[in-house]
């Protein structure tokens, strides 16, 4: 398994301009300029045939407006567990912009991104090192891993993204099998794919939620929450 995650800031200095900064990002505004500083540079379409082998390799990104909006369904159905650190889980996360969006729109949440494509990995990785806030930073979490393993735990998120719309048979059917082992009872998934889920263990609550995708801006998403 091959870890990507956060690291230890070096610099030592603090100043108020900086606390000044890293209060502006906590928001929708904070938003957008902490991803055009963290992601100057990084295109993730530039890596849909890097190191692909016989994987599916196309490429696409939630919209600044639709991470906006993922955030707000989120919030809409799902309480975070205040009993510890509230997490977060992107599965297939790219480049990480999600990941990143939803730390800056919620200052609490531990926010993890998991990738198998190694190129995608590194990118998500430079932008992390790119980022401002040290509150945004040290929630921030990248692993260079396949979605399907199970040593990587997801067991405490409180929400679950997945843009699974190009996942082949085998991969939907391995990760339907791990939601439903473990996550929690309450916890929100939203994916822009159905799952083939019993509905002893998990309740529909949207099938036809509009986030905006590069895509297409009228891109559906469904929502589930774990019973």
């Amino acid at each position: 398994m091959k870890r990507v995650t956060n690291m230890p800031n070096t610099k030592k200095s603090v100043t108020v301009v900086k606390k000044q900064k890293t209060a502006r990002v906590n928001g929708s505004r904070g938003l957008h300029e902490t991803l055009i500083e963290a992601y100057s540079g990084i295109n993730g379409f530039n890596t849909y045939s890097i190191g692909a082998s016989q994987d599916k390799s196309t490429y696409g990104e939630v919209t600044l407006s639709g991470i906006r909006t993922l955030y707000e369904k989120f919030k809409q159905y799902g309480r975070l567990d205040k009993t510890g650190r509230p997490c977060f889980y992107d599965l297939g996360s790219g480049v990480g912009k999600v990941v990143v969006g939803m730390a800056v729109l919620n200052n609490e949440i531990n926010c993890y991104g998991i990738e198998n494509m190694g190129e995608r990995a590194r990118l998500a990785l430079s932008a992390y090192g790119k980022l401002r806030s040290p509150n945004v930073q040290r929630r921030v979490h990248f692993i260079h891993d396949s979605i399907l393993n199970k040593t990587v735990t997801i067991r405490d998120a409180c929400w679950v993204f997945i843009s699974n719309l190009c996942f082949d048979a085998d991969t939907q059917a391995g990760l339907t099998e791990r939601l439903a082992a473990e996550l929690t009872i309450g916890t929100i998934i939203i994916c822009s794919r159905q799952l083939v889920v019993s509905p002893t263990q998990f309740e529909t609550l949207e099938s036809a939620c509009v986030i905006p995708m590069s895509w297409s801006n009228s891109s559906s998403c469904w929502i589930y929450r774990k019973i």
